[in-house]
């Protein structure tokens, strides 16, 4: 009995989350074909198909901009203005919203340097012992031979994890967020 409940909430699930911006589409169809618009005002109901795509694209690959708020997340920095995310990789969350996101970025060597000095700071340590995932390993592939020189990481009460890992080119840092 208790699978068929949870086939019948999954197939409404399925259709609230499908259903929902077909069914948007196929009312402005209709209103704009009872005004006799342009056909091609007509197109105005593909727009909510066209946000949901957009919404779960965007779920799956992540923007700069994510990366971005999670670097600000676990240094509790801005991101610097000259920096560039190299690589990048994030988990999908989960139905509580946690989720593991791991980035490559390279920044000045002058900030590098602040940069590990403040982390120190804000009671980050240095530890070899390595929490790595999925997300982590994408980014190492990117590494092209540089190596780890500084590994820091805090856990927080709250199940989550952050690494900042600074490589041996002195402007290259790998950082990652996890939490569970």
């Amino acid at each position: 009995m208790d699978k068929l409940i949870f086939l019948l909430l999954l197939f409404i699930a399925f259709l609230l989350i499908i259903g929902l911006p077909i069914g948007l589409s196929y009312l402005v169809y209709l209103w704009t074909k009872r005004r006799r618009f342009d056909r091609r005002l007509r197109l105005l109901a593909l727009t909510p198909i066209i946000l949901f795509i957009y919404a779960v694209y965007d779920s799956f690959y992540p923007s700069d901009d994510f990366y971005k708020e999670d670097y600000e997340e676990v240094t509790s920095q801005k991101f610097p203005e000259n920096g560039k995310i190299l690589s990048k990789s994030a988990s999908f969350p989960d139905h509580f919203g946690d989720y593991n996101s791991a980035a490559l970025i390279e920044i000045d060597s002058s900030e590098c340097q602040i940069l590990q000095a403040r982390l120190v700071e804000n009671n980050f340590e240095e530890d070899s012992i390595e929490f790595s995932s999925t997300e982590r390993r994408y980014v190492e592939k990117e590494l092209s031979g540089r190596i780890y020189e500084v590994q820091l990481k805090k856990e927080i009460n709250e199940g989550k994890y952050y690494f900042v890992g600074f490589l041996s080119d002195g402007k290259s840092i790998v950082y990652q967020r996890i939490s569970w």
